[in-house]
């Protein structure tokens, strides 16, 4: 790995070795923690980033009336408004819920496209917020305020709604989704509810998790193999519950006190934790050791005010979804030791901002 250290302030050295020194403590004797520096070290450079000014950016006369009934503000000065989920198709295409702007912006950067979509069927989207794909590319969003769990197929186009013949409302207010291997069971986080509801793929609820006591603050969602992964803001730790909902354990982030954002990489067999008190990301491998850290606090557009979701691509990306900051700020993997290492950043990698062709749906 390229010593970087040179480079940094003597401040921002300290901080810098303090958080390489932050492991992921396990309760129990799944996983033992070792020193970080035994494991190989992996860095990650800002490579793009979807709103803020310098931002990619959807056309902002045709979105601002959109977000302007959803927040009723006067004006919306950017077309993101807040992101609250984002997701990478089968054709590289990346997907945002935007509870703000009360719409789905679909960026097409192959073909310089853009197109958004505020409707499921006849009804308007509400505040959509949590957002996923399964293998086959079929995407499932939550609308948070509807109470609703919608499927659009690979195209955009809407196509159920999981959730519309209950007799009675089975979620609150839903946010992050996460799907089985198979994709045939959907878990969706109910923060109301303090719980996890599971659904298979004709909408029928199989499972509710989370006893009193073993989810306060879920907020977000990852499947891990044949276990479910969340992360709980109140109680610092993710717990981590089997598919039938039986809580098999706990990992509690050491240094972090109020953990956001989680993420697993299935291939790097990576897991991605927010620390947003520093606007940061910290890498785990399988064994619980810091493996890396990136990001940072501040306004520059490498740079977050808020982490509210974590989402890794297939190739490795890192999405960051910033909702108080209306953007969401995209992270790679150095290929190499020659190229710039931005963890910690203040700068800006880049200034140039884009804009997307628009078809509305």
């Amino acid at each position: 790995m390229r010593d970087t250290s040179q480079s940094l302030p003597a401040s921002r050295l300290v901080l810098s070795r303090v958080l390489a020194a932050l492991i992921l403590c396990v309760s129990g004797a799944d996983l033992v923690a070792q020193d970080s520096e035994a494991a190989s070290v992996v860095q990650y450079q800002h490579v793009e980033t979807f709103g803020s000014k310098l931002g990619i950016q959807p056309p902002k006369l045709l979105n601002r009336r959109f977000a302007k009934l959803a927040v009723g503000e006067s004006e919306i000065r950017y077309g993101i408004a807040a992101p609250m989920g984002v997701i990478v198709d089968t054709r590289n295409r990346v997907w945002i819920a935007d509870a703000g702007a009360a719409s789905i912006h679909i960026f097409d950067p192959a073909k310089n496209g853009y197109q958004q979509i505020h409707r499921a069927g006849d009804v308007q989207l509400e505040r959509p917020a949590g957002i996923a794909i399964d293998r086959q590319g079929r995407i499932y969003v939550t609308d948070s305020v509807a109470g609703n769990l919608l499927a659009f197929d690979k195209n955009g186009d809407y196509t159920r709604n999981l959730t519309h013949r209950k007799s009675e409302r089975v979620l609150r207010a839903p946010t992050a989704i996460a799907l089985s291997e198979n994709a045939r069971t959907i878990y969706v986080l109910d923060p109301p509810q303090h719980a996890v509801v599971a659904f298979n793929q004709e909408g029928e609820t199989i499972a509710t998790f989370g006893n009193p006591g073993e989810l306060i603050e879920p907020a977000n969602i990852a499947v891990v193999g044949d276990d479910v992964w969340v992360l709980d803001t109140g109680l610092h730790r993710v717990q981590v519950f089997t598919a039938s909902g039986r809580l098999r354990r706990s990992l509690a982030i050491d240094g972090v006190a109020y953990p956001s954002g989680l993420a697993y990489d299935a291939l790097r067999h990576h897991y991605f934790v927010g620390n947003p008190s520093l606007g940061t990301i910290q890498a785990f491998d399988e064994q619980g050791r810091n493996v890396g850290v990136f990001g940072g606090l501040g306004d520059a557009v490498d740079q977050v005010r808020k982490i509210d979701a974590l989402y890794v691509d297939a190739n490795g990306r890192v999405f960051v979804v910033d909702f108080r900051d209306g953007k969401v700020t995209v992270f790679g993997e150095l290929p190499g030791s020659d190229t710039r290492h931005y963890a910690l950043s203040n700068s800006s990698p880049s200034d140039d901002s884009s804009t997307y062709l628009q078809r509305t749906r």
